[in-house]
């Protein structure tokens, strides 16, 4: 009997059913049945791609696709979906040819021409991108998706209001279309039009929450102020910043805008300034509504527990609201034996609390504040030491001012009931310093310290273990080190880069100088399965990452791998012992602060693989001016690096910064976010180890050791205006340019020059 080539139409109607009944897995099932059955049959390998990309298994669906395009090779539907598969697995050299093929077997085929698009300007060819987009246009004026991808491309190279026309013509065509509604959401972020930017952000969230509507929403987040009270943001704030979509510390400044709209909290917030430095009692202070007010602003609270207060009129409030709480836990008739509703705000008090240690204690105190910390100290250990009755108000109005695991006996507390906001200060003050400590002492040291400035580095970062944060994005959807790269600088002139090491293994990452861990974690989620090895001088340091990994773990999908990051205690001057090489090197912040800079940054070059890439982080000579007068201020006034030296200073430089008359301006040096928190501070302007540079000195080192200049990662209004600027400079890699730049927008770099390297490959 001879076998059919083909299955019955009825074999074939009941997998399209499937398909269109959302029964994939079954689909899939049959598709492969089919396959075996009838191998010659394009279809059924075309229907099993189909099912395994609907499944999420893009990587097994390629084979499938390129069996149909080579049993259907005149057919430019098979070479399409073929050349979709290539790109979703980073083939993008084969995905373009694939294109080229259905277009020639079928050129009028707008789907073809907008993919095509898709694949080049995923490699940086941006041009040559909106060309395939206009054609697909030209043939099909209603494609809304090749409208929203060509306004995508048109705002990577800055022709910011065309791009606009084409997501406004998207959104016309298919109103739901979330990559034309974060793209709109973008297009006016990086024309300076905040708020018309944030309304689009949450179009998009509400069509589908995705990662790049929640991207776009931090973004604008970070700079937008309401001036007027929004529920919608207020309930999108709220999830963005305690899941969280981004760092936090970009959404906190919005966040306090809306909470100082609240009638009673702003009236609260305004007394504590207009007395300041005077401090108010509880009376005083709240008046009859703001202390109801303050406890029952959710969104208020998880903004403390998040990440620090960066402005001067938030802090004084707060450290106002400090010394009153101070005040009611002191008042013996604020509560009673048996722990009544009268015992006080607890859960804004805990918030305040996990404020003031992610702060590092930075608020000022006066003597009287001191001396009833003394009382309240007394009065906790002698309850604790006798086992007597302990009001939740007690340890939290203690731990406002110093960690609770400085106080004798506090870890009898964690054995006494309380409440969930004390149970959280206790997780946070006692149970988590205990967990590093504990992890100190297992972490490996793969190279000795004995050069004399990393041995002072070091004792500060020991010292203020920099920065301490809360929380990172938890999710993040891999890609390869090559794909970050051309999404995040369109048209740099990225040579040839694989997607994992030579031998095939996962990409091999260092992150030299990790200190806390967000880099580190934020590579290992955005590359894995890469094997990522984080390093730094300070155990104080690596102990908090190495906790902050653990909980990560705990949080995160089982897909990804935490054993594979690594942290090691080393310095980066004596790395060059390491018989390891890397794809992708991250220093960003370090360099600077070695005796010798350059010599560092060789280091690191001779552990770089041909063709790999690097980040890097200097500060910028230009940008720090305000920084170096502050410095040298600060050594005449004779302040040292400690806390009450820093509170001090701190202090004198905000009284400076708001007195008009003042004969000292500082600039952005006091409205950095590092200048609100004892280690930041520490670290902005009492560094035992500071170096700057210029553009024009790092192109110098470029051009000498034969590296490619890839690229800044900046704000997009930066770009933006550099591109406007330099139009001839369309990939904006041009140092000289950059340099120019700089000198007419001195603040620019305030941060760091933050940017990507790479080195050539061999041959």
């Amino acid at each position: 009997m001879i076998q059919p080539v083909e299955p019955r139409p009825a074999q074939v109607q009941a997998l399209m059913q499937l398909f269109a009944t959302q029964r994939v897995r079954e689909a899939a099932v049959q598709a492969q049945h089919l396959t075996q059955q009838f191998p010659g049959y394009a279809f059924g390998w075309t229907a099993l791609g189909a099912a395994l990309k609907q499944l999420g298994r893009g990587a097994e669906a390629l084979a499938p696709f390129t069996q149909a395009a080579r049993l259907s090779p005149h057919s430019a539907e098979a070479h399409n979906n073929l050349g979709v598969a290539q790109r979703e697995n980073q083939q993008l050299h084969a995905a373009i040819q694939s294109y080229h093929r259905a277009l020639q077997l079928q050129p009028n085929y707008p789907q073809a021409h907008c993919n095509l698009g898709n694949a080049l300007a995923d490699s940086g060819e941006l041009a040559p991108a909106v060309t395939s987009y206009r054609k697909a246009l030209l043939l099909d004026p209603a494609y809304a998706q090749a409208h929203s991808n060509l306004a995508n491309t048109l705002a990577l190279q800055g022709q910011l209001q065309e791009a606009a026309q084409h997501y406004a013509r998207a959104l016309e065509l298919a109103p739901d279309t979330v990559t034309a509604l974060t793209g709109m959401a973008y297009v006016l972020h990086s024309a300076g039009d905040h708020a018309a930017a944030m309304a689009w952000a949450q179009k998009s969230l509400r069509a589908a929450p995705s990662a790049e509507a929640q991207s776009v929403f931090v973004a604008c987040a970070k700079y937008l102020r309401p001036t007027q009270d929004d529920a919608a943001l207020r309930g999108w704030l709220l999830r963005g910043i305690s899941t969280p979509w981004g760092r936090p510390a970009a959404m906190t400044a919005c966040a306090m805008a809306l909470v100082n709209l609240q009638p009673a909290i702003q009236a609260c917030r305004a007394q504590a300034n207009t007395a300041w430095p005077t401090r108010l009692d509880a009376a005083q202070l709240f008046g009859p509504g703001a202390l109801p007010a303050l406890e029952a602003d959710t969104l208020l609270h998880v903004v403390l527990q998040a990440a620090q207060i960066s402005d001067v009129p938030t802090e004084r409030f707060l450290t106002q609201c400090r010394a009153a709480l101070l005040g009611l836990a002191l008042d013996d008739t604020n509560h009673d034996t048996n722990d009544s509703p009268a015992l006080g705000p607890i859960t804004f008090c805990a918030a305040l609390t996990q404020q003031c240690f992610v702060n590092d204690y930075v608020f000022s105190s006066t003597p009287e504040e001191d001396s009833g910390v003394e009382r309240l100290r007394t009065r906790l250990t002698a309850a604790l030491d006798n086992g007597g009755h302990v009001p939740d108000l007690w340890p939290l109005a203690l731990a406002l001012y110093a960690p609770l695991g400085s106080v004798p006996g506090a870890q009898r507390l964690l054995q006494k009931p309380g409440s969930a906001p004390l149970q959280a200060v206790l997780r946070q003050q006692i149970q988590e310093p205990r967990t590093e400590l504990e992890l100190r002492a297992g972490l490996a040291a793969i190279t000795p310290i004995d050069d004399s400035v990393s041995k002072l580095v070091q004792h500060q970062y020991e010292e203020s273990p920099y920065p301490r944060w809360v929380q990172l994005p938890r999710h993040c959807v891999p890609e390869p080190i090559g794909a970050t790269l051309r999404r995040i600088l369109p048209g740099a002139p990225l040579q040839a880069l694989p997607p994992t090491s030579p031998d095939g293994t996962p990409a091999n990452i260092l992150v030299a100088g990790c200190g806390t861990g967000q880099q580190a974690i934020e590579c290992a989620l955005r590359f894995a399965p890469a094997q990522v090895l984080a390093i730094d001088l300070s155990l104080s340091s690596l102990a908090y990452a190495q906790r902050k990994t653990l909980e990560m773990a705990q949080q995160t999908a089982p897909a990804i791998d935490w054993s594979r990051l690594r942290y090691a205690q080393a310095d980066l001057l004596q790395l060059g012992t390491l018989d390891q090489r890397f794809d992708l090197i991250e220093s960003c912040g370090v360099l600077h602060h070695l005796k010798d800079p350059l010599q560092g940054w060789r280091v690191l070059l001779s552990l770089l693989r041909p063709g790999g890439v690097m980040k890097l982080g200097f500060y910028s000579e230009i940008a720090r001016r305000q920084v170096v007068r502050i410095r040298q201020w600060i050594a005449d006034q004779g302040h040292a690096a400690t806390l009450s030296d820093i509170r001090a200073c701190r202090q004198q430089l905000m009284a400076l910064e708001l007195d008009a008359k003042a004969p000292e301006n500082f600039g952005m040096a006091t409205q950095s976010s590092d200048f609100f928190a004892t280690s930041t501070c520490r670290d902005l302007l009492f560094h035992v180890q500071e170096h700057r540079t210029s553009l024009t000195a790092i192109a110098a080192f470029l051009q000498d050791n034969g590296l490619v200049f890839l690229g800044f990662e900046t704000e997009p209004h930066v770009l933006n205006a550099y591109k406007a600027r330099f139009p001839n400079d369309p990939t904006a890699t041009d140092l000289a340019q950059w340099q120019a730049f700089e000198n007419e927008n001195p603040d620019v770099f305030f941060n760091m020059y933050q940017f990507w390297i790479q080195k050539p490959p061999q041959g």
